[in-house]
């Protein structure tokens, strides 16, 4: 089973109980890049639009 969160603190938990790290949504979008389901730019514009919006708003690290 995988867990996909882009709150810290659950991916630590996660990890701690699992023993198997999370996902962000940037590590499922570079999933979807490799897979060539995306192109890399709007998988990019996409992950920035999630990082800035006011909606989103989910910080998280750099692509």
């Amino acid at each position: 089973m995988g867990f996909a969160s882009d709150d810290e603190d659950a991916l630590i938990l996660w990890e701690a109980l699992s023993g198997a790290p999370g996902r962000r949504t940037r590590d499922l979008l570079r999933e979807l890049v490799d897979a060539a389901v995306v192109d890399e730019a709007d998988a990019r514009e996409a992950y920035r639009v999630l990082q800035t919006d006011d909606l989103h708003n989910l910080g998280g690290p750099p692509w």
